[in-house]
């Protein structure tokens, strides 16, 4: 049994309700009755005029990373709202800053009083960032007057500058509970994931994640790749892209924070990824935190699809990703000489490279990670390789031909 069957059963099995197309997946339950522990957040609070002249507030109001790996600090993009809760229209600029270094600024102008306005930063830390525990603050400074009350000019998260753990989630050892489990009674099958944005090309080596409850022996561990500014369909859920890793991992044995190590390391180039986790009964813990990010998954005959109940205020499940410095491919990912000319199909189970008039002199096929799987001499203008054993998966091609060297990515499905 192939890589791509196991994907269909494994999705067959761990949907979040039923299937079908038209039925909504079930809304996310807790295994005890509100409320559960949960770590205050601080960042949203309400909007109130304050009958002031000069007053803005900043705060989150997306979920910012938790954990993130020094790797991932440049380009990193965060979301900052500044609202006017004076009378009079402000403007100003809010500075970024991580662990008391500025790493971007964003200017709003003419900000009608009442009125509140998004700010899409980009981190750049510019020098070595400590790893260890640390805050990220947004300060809102007024360019055309003071500010009347600074009480609510600066938002701060706690942040842990890793080495390569990624995390949005705020759990801790006080939550791996059974009062903060997600899943569903009778030990039936659910998929829930986080959606992770990486900048920059890394290695996604392993994915832990941290239970309330154990109720099962195995996990499904998925990643796909999304764009996180699709439109949703009408009934308001989210199509995935291409499924880049499934594996079945032994789930452990006791609560707290598992690590799954990919039974190969993925390639991930700038992007949003989803990372989900399949369980049966009950399982992952979320934190109860707001701003929040919560995802299930579910598939029907239209495709795989992500559904968003952070709307729901069940906070972040305690899904996370461990990522490292991606090398080199080791090979040319260019077209040289006249290899543009060179057509690479995949057929059945055959990869067939045809040099057009060029004999092709040499194949050799490569992991995403850059890893060599194998070479093969060419025989004549056309070069056939055979893929039945390999398992289902994105790779890439080198054909070197006398004209040139052509290389491709190709899919085994």
């Amino acid at each position: 049994m192939n890589r791509f069957t196991l994907l269909f059963i494994g999705l067959a099995c761990c949907l979040v309700a039923n299937a079908q197309s038209g039925h909504r997946p079930q809304v996310p339950v807790l295994n005890a009755a509100w409320p559960a522990t949960s770590a205050k957040s601080e960042t949203v609070r309400d909007a109130k005029a304050t009958g002031l002249l000069r007053d803005v507030m900043v705060e989150f109001p997306e979920v910012v990373p938790t954990i993130l790996p020094a790797i991932l600090i440049d380009g990193m993009p965060v979301t900052t709202q500044v609202t006017n809760l004076g009378s009079e229209a402000v403007s100003g600029k809010v500075t970024l800053s991580l662990g008391g270094n500025e790493v971007a600024t964003g200017d709003f102008i003419d900000l009608a009083a009442g009125d509140s306005v998004l700010l899409q930063m980009t981190m750049a830390a510019g020098e070595d960032v400590a790893l260890g525990k640390t805050t990220l603050d947004a300060t809102a400074e007024l360019s055309d007057g003071e500010d009347e009350d600074v009480s609510d000019n600066t938002a701060s998260e706690k942040v842990t500058v890793s080495d390569g753990e990624f995390a949005y989630d705020h759990t801790n050892a006080s939550m791996y509970v059974d009062n903060n489990a997600l899943g569903l009674p009778n030990y039936e099958h659910s998929l829930y994931a986080n959606s992770f944005y990486v900048p920059n090309t890394v290695m996604l080596d392993a994915v832990s994640v941290g239970y309330g409850r154990i109720e099962g022996d195995k996990v499904g561990v998925f990643v796909w790749e999304w764009n996180a500014d699709t439109t949703a369909t009408a009934e308001g859920y989210y199509p995935l892209g291409e499924q880049i890793y499934f594996y079945t991992h032994d789930q452990g044995t006791s609560r707290g924070i598992h690590e799954y190590e990919l039974a190969e390391p993925v390639r991930l180039e700038p992007g949003h990824y989803m990372v989900g986790v399949s369980f049966a009964g009950w399982g992952i813990a979320t934190d109860l935190t707001q701003p929040n990010q919560m995802y299930s998954i579910f598939a029907d005959s239209l495709g795989v699809f992500a559904v968003d109940w952070a709307s729901y205020e069940l906070g972040t499940a305690a899904i996370r990703t461990h990522v490292s410095v991606a090398p080199p491919l080791g090979i040319d990912e260019t077209v040289s000489g006249a290899a543009d000319n060179v057509t690479i199909i995949v057929s059945g189970n055959s990869l067939v490279v045809d040099g057009g008039s060029s004999d092709v002199n040499s194949l050799s096929i490569y992991s995403l990670s850059g890893v060599v799987l194998d070479e093969v001499k060419g025989m004549g203008n056309v070069c056939r390789y055979d893929l039945s054993a390999m398992t289902c998966g994105v790779y890439i091609v080198k054909a070197v031909t006398a004209n040139g060297i052509s290389t491709r990515k190709f899919a085994v499905r």
